[in-house]
C-alpha cells in the first residue's frame, strides 16, 4: 500500500538522512555484540573440548576457557575506533565528550566515502542533535552531539519534548475551570443553556458540565504542561509552535496566525491547526552552542567554532562565574559530575578542606569526601572547594563544593575583563592581542597542569638498569635535590631539564680504532 501511495506521489520516499531511518548504537549494545562473539568462541573451544575428552574425567574447570570472551573486551575497550579516552580539559569537555554522536566506526561510515548529504544538517536534527557543535576537520556532520533536551529510546532513536496543545477536555478533567469554551453546552434534558461558546468556565458552569458527563468538550486551544517526547517519524505528523509564540496568562495563543513547523516547512496556522509547542528556545542546540549568550546573532561558522574552543578552556586557579550568561551554566556544571551536590536535606556539621560532613533530618551524619588535586586524562588538576559552612542548611540538590571550572555551582570557564576595540601601534594586527599586565599579576589566567613521569629499570643484555643517585659525569648541584634512591624528592621546586629521576643503563663497548687497539694491547 505504501509503495502505491509513493507511486502516486501522495507519501514521499524514504529519506536515508532522517531520523526516523537512523537509530543510536549505545555503549551497551556495542559491548553486548563484542560479549556475543567472546562467547561463541568460547562454546566453540568447549565443545571441541567435549568431543575429546574422556566423559568421566571431564570438569567445568577443564572445558571453559574465559580467554577468548576476555580478549574480545579487550580489543574493544583497547582498540576499537568508538573507545575514547575522555576529554576531561574541564567539565564541559567531560559532558561533551559523552553525549556524542558518530557514524564512523565498525558498521558505519567511512570518511573517504561520506558525502555531503550525510554530513549536512538535517530538518529531522531538530531538537535531536545540535546542528553548531560538530568538529572543523575531515570528520565535519559525521560526529554531532546531543541536542540539550534529546534522549535516546529504548530502540535507539532520538526524542525530543513538546508542551501538548490541548484543545479538547473531558467534563470531569481539574484543568477545565479557566478555560475558553468553543462550543455552547447544553442539558440534554432540559435544554437549558450551561454555558456559551466564547465563555470563561468557572466553578460553578464546572460542577454543571461535570453533571451532564459529556466526554469530549472543546476549548479554545491551550499549550499544557504536559511534556511528550516525540521521535522524529512520530514528529513528521504533527503542526509545532515555537518557544517564542505569544500566549497570554491562560496560556492561550496569542494572534490569529502562528509561526510553526510543519515536516520541513515553516508554515503560517491558526491556533486550531497547533499540536505541540517547543519547551524552550535553546531546545534546538547542545550544551556548549547554549552556553553562548545572544547565540541567534552569531554567524554559524563562528559559533561553531566558539562551542568547540569552550571544550578546550584550561582550569584557572581563580575562577571567574560569567557577568552574562544564558542559564544553562548551572546544568552543564551538576551534570559533568564534577560537582559535590547534596543527596538529602540537613544541616552542615563540618567543613575541612577534604570532607563535608551533613547531619540529616533523622539525625544521622553523612560523608562527603572531596576531591583534591587529582590529575586529569589531559593533565588539568582537578580539585574540588568547599561552597558551604558550619551551621548552613542544605536541601537536596544544593551545591556543596565547587569544582576547578565551577563557581556557586555555575561553570566558570573564563575571567570577566574589560575589552577595547581599538588599534594600538600595530601591536594588535590581525589576529594578535594586548592584554594588560595586571591580567598577569593578578593571576587571572593562571592554571594548575599536573604531569605525570614514570620510569622502569629493565634487565638488559648487558645487565640490569640501575636508580641510583650516582650518576657520572653530573655536578652535585644537578643532584641536589634528589635522595638516596636517585629519585626527586617531594616539594622541590624544578625547572627545564632538570633531573627527577637518576638512572644508569649498562653501555657496551663500541667498536675500537686500530690505534686504540695498539694502545689496549700494549697496556692491558
Amino acid at each position: 500500500r505504501r509503495m502505491i501511495l509513493i507511486n502516486n506521489e501522495i507519501e514521499d520516499k524514504d529519506d536515508i538522512d532522517h531520523l526516523g531511518n537512523r537509530r543510536v548504537k549505545t555503549n551497551g549494545e556495542l559491548i553486548q555484540n563484542k560479549l556475543r562473539i567472546g562467547l561463541r568462541r568460547m562454546e566453540r573451544v568447549i565443545k571441541e573440548r567435549m568431543s575429546i575428552r574422556d566423559q568421566d574425567q571431564v570438569s567445568p574447570v577443564s572445558l571453559v576457557n574465559i580467554r577468548p570472551v576476555v580478549a574480545a573486551l579487550r580489543e574493544f575497550f583497547g582498540s576499537s575506533q568508538l573507545s575514547q579516552f575522555m576529554d576531561q580539559t574541564n567539565p564541559l569537555a567531560e559532558l561533551r565528550s559523552k553525549r556524542t554522536l558518530s557514524a564512523l566506526g565498525p558498521g558505519g561510515l567511512r570518511r573517504e566515502r561520506a558525502g555531503f548529504d550525510v554530513r549536512d544538517v538535517h530538518h529531522s536534527h531538530y531538537g535531536r542533535i545540535c546542528p553548531i557543535e560538530t568538529p572543523e576537520g575531515p570528520n565535519i556532520g559525521l560526529i554531532g552531539r546531543l541536542a540539550s533536551f534529546a534522549r535516546v529510546n529504548e530502540y535507539g532513536f532520538i526524542e525530543t519534548p513538546y508542551r501538548r496543545v490541548i484543545k479538547t477536555l473531558s467534563y470531569d478533567d481539574p484543568r477545565l475551570e479557566g478555560r475558553l469554551l468553543n462550543e455552547t453546552i447544553k442539558d440534554e434534558k432540559s435544554g437549558e443553556i450551561i454555558a456559551k461558546e466564547g465563555e470563561r468556565i468557572d466553578a460553578k458552569m464546572a460542577a454543571a458540565i461535570k453533571k451532564t458527563k459529556k466526554s469530549t468538550i472543546f476549548l479554545t486551544p491551550f499549550i499544557s504542561a504536559e511534556v511528550e517526547y516525540l521521535s522524529a517519524d512520530a514528529e513528521d505528523k504533527y503542526v509545532i509552535a515555537q518557544a517564542n509564540a505569544g500566549m497570554d496568562i491562560n496560556s492561550e495563543f496569542i494572534g490569529d496566525q502562528i509561526s510553526c513547523r510543519f515536516h520541513s516547512d515553516f508554515i503560517m496556522s491558526a491556533a486550531e491547526g497547533v499540536n505541540y509547542m517547543d519547551v524552550a528556545p535553546n531546545q534546538v542546540v547542545g550544551i556548549s552552542a547554549a552556553l553562548i549568550p545572544f547565540l541567534e546573532h552569531d554567524d554559524a561558522n563562528r559559533a561553531l567554532m566558539g562551542s568547540n574552543m569552550q571544550a578546550q578552556a584550561v582550569p584557572l586557579i581563580n575562577p571567574d562565574s560569567p557577568l552574562i550568561s544564558t542559564g544553562m551554566e548551572k546544568y552543564a556544571a551538576i551534570d559533568s559530575g564534577q560537582v559535590l551536590v547534596a543527596e538529602e536535606e540537613g544541616e552542615i556539621t563540618s567543613v575541612t578542606g577534604r570532607q563535608v560532613f551533613v547531619r540529616n533530618t533523622e539525625g544521622k551524619t553523612r560523608e562527603y569526601n572531596l576531591r583534591k588535586y587529582q590529575r586529569s586524562n589531559q593533565s588539568t588538576c582537578i580539585d574540588q572547594r568547599p561552597a558551604v559552612i558550619k551551621g548552613q542548611r542544605v536541601h537536596k540538590g544544593d551545591i556543596l563544593a565547587d569544582s576547578s571550572s565551577t563557581v556557586g555551582g555555575k561553570l566558570s570557564l573564563g575571567q570577566n575583563v574589560v575589552v577595547a576595540f581599538l588599534s594600538w601601534e600595530g601591536g594588535n594586527f590581525e589576529d594578535a592581542i594586548l592584554i594588560s599586565e595586571r591580567l598577569v599579576q593578578g593571576d587571572k589566567f593562571t592554571s594548575v597542569h599536573i604531569e605525570k613521569h614514570e620510569v622502569e629499570a629493565r634487565d638488559t643484555k648487558l645487565g640490569p638498569e640501575e636508580i641510583t643517585r650516582d650518576i657520572p659525569n653530573v655536578g652535585e648541584d644537578a643532584i641536589k635535590d634528589l635522595d638516596e634512591q636517585g629519585i626527586i624528592r617531594i616539594g622541590a621546586e624544578v625547572g627545564p631539564n632538570d633531573i627527577l629521576v637518576g638512572k644508569i643503563t649498562p653501555k657496551g663497548e663500541k667498536e675500537l680504532t686500530p690505534e686504540e687497539r695498539l694502545l689496549r694491547a700494549i697496556f692491558g
